[in-house]
């Protein structure tokens, strides 16, 4: 099948799709979540107490929001699934998806140009003009 035929739009759907299926495939969901729940402690935090204590509230783990304490469980049943004795292949059943982009350097090197300058000898040879007759005289 040739992609000429398929509408653009239908292809950006296609790829959105796909890259919101990569992005739930390695848990990228669980980070959104928190770094939400993060937002409302710290907007809720700084209402009551100054901006330093707040962030602080915010990190220290202590006073979780539901939203936090729901990630959490979510991402302790996700690690569930991934150690469960029915997992793929591997000793400790610890199989996860790690997704990396890597620079693959390209060198493109110009040929290799040689430079022949002239020598003293070929200028010599080359130079067809006749010394002035009689030679100049330098004023003094």
């Amino acid at each position: 099948m040739s992609l000429t035929h398929v509408s653009p739009s239908l292809l950006r759907l296609a790829r959105r799709a796909v890259v919101l299926a990569l992005c739930l495939s390695v848990g990228l969901q669980w980070v959104v979540l928190q770094g939400i729940a993060w937002t409302g402690m710290m907007i809720k935090f700084s209402q009551q107490d100054s901006l330093a204590e707040a962030v602080s509230k915010t990190f220290d783990g202590e006073h979780p929001c539901p939203l936090c304490n729901a990630v959490k469980k979510g991402m302790d049943a996700s690690n569930q699934e991934d150690n469960s004795p029915n997992a793929p292949v591997g000793k400790d059943h610890d199989l996860k998806l790690t997704l990396a982009l890597v620079w693959i350097p390209q060198f493109a090197f110009p040929k290799k140009q040689t430079h022949s300058w002239p020598t003293a000898h070929e200028v010599a040879v080359n130079r067809r003009e006749q010394p002035e007759t009689p030679p100049p005289q330098f004023a003094c």
